[in-house]
């Protein structure tokens, strides 16, 4: 019974370091391959509150997945997945509400299976507020005819 008890341990042990190095490969095959490397970020240097402005985001290539998040500066966000169906260079639209000094970011960030895209890169831009309509003048009181004697 004493060589069964030390037979059994190390039996689990085996299977225990079997289902590391398991792990360990499966792992390593979903990190195969050179993810991306955001290399710049364009977008107009102006735009108005109310119109879309194109930003592109352009990267190295590489063979891997990422995940891509964009700020805008205005308190929005988009997370992007690049794969074989979305591919840099990215661009997107976005809409400002209010004129004011923005700064949009490009970044990695992990979405489900896309590890994060590799560096940063950033732009800034200057969005006008929409012009108020004019206030026009209330029309004046039409003249009081003229008396008659």
């Amino acid at each position: 019974m004493q060589n069964f008890a030390k037979h059994s341990t190390r039996i689990a042990t085996l299977f225990g370091l079997l289902a590391l190095s398991c792990a360990s490969v499966n792992a390593q095959l979903i990190q195969l391959g050179s993810r991306p490397e955001i290399k710049k970020l364009e977008a107009p240097a102006t735009g108005k509150a109310g119109e879309a402005v194109n930003i592109t985001v352009s990267a190295t290539e590489g063979s891997a997945w990422c995940g891509l998040l964009l700020e805008y500066g205005d308190g929005n966000t988009d997370q992007i997945k690049i794969n074989d169906e979305n591919k840099f260079p990215v661009t997107v639209s976005h809409t400002y509400a209010k004129g004011g000094k923005y700064t949009i970011k490009a970044s990695g960030v992990d979405i489900t299976t896309h590890k994060n895209c590799k560096s940063d890169a950033s732009s800034k831009i200057v969005i006008s507020a929409p012009k108020k309509a004019a206030k026009s003048k209330p029309a004046a009181a039409p003249a009081k005819p003229a008396e008659t004697k």
